[in-house]
């Protein structure tokens, strides 16, 4: 029993690891397009990329930190839904503050590039999942 808990244990690290590297790269892409479309300049790829992997990384951190906290207060699961509206708000933040300062945009301005990035990723998730939504549904019933 003890071997497959290290071995989720193992399998969870490694994904906490690759999993913002490879997500940063498609966030990259969506930050540029964003930028693009409301500050009407090009960043260069890199920095859009650093900005998407260190909000990323923070905000691992910051949740990490929070779930870790309130879990050993309240030990309960609820607690952690409650907070989840307010971990989004703090997560768009530090998103918008990391494309604020990586690609010099006031942050006014920064904020509504990440809100364009959201909806990007809301419509590239969309192309890509709703396909293996629908043909799941096809197999099950």
């Amino acid at each position: 029993m003890e071997a497959a808990v290290m071995i989720d244990m193992e399998a969870a690290l490694v994904h906490a690891m690759i999993n913002p590297i490879i997500g940063s790269f498609i966030g990259a892409i969506a930050l540029w397009v964003a930028v693009k479309l409301v500050q009407k300049v090009s960043v260069p790829y890199w920095s859009a990329y650093m900005a998407v992997l260190l909000a990323g990384i923070v905000n691992i951190l910051i949740g990490l930190a929070v779930g870790l906290a309130l879990g050993a207060v309240t030990r309960s699961q609820t607690a952690l839904y409650v907070l989840m509206p307010f971990m989004l708000s703090a997560g768009f933040l530090v998103q918008a503050g990391f494309v604020s300062s990586r690609l010099k945009i006031p942050f006014g301005r920064a904020c509504l590039v990440t809100l364009v990035m959201a909806g990007i990723i809301l419509v590239i998730a969309a192309i890509l999942f709703a396909p293996l939504f629908f043909m799941s549904h096809a197999f099950l019933n």
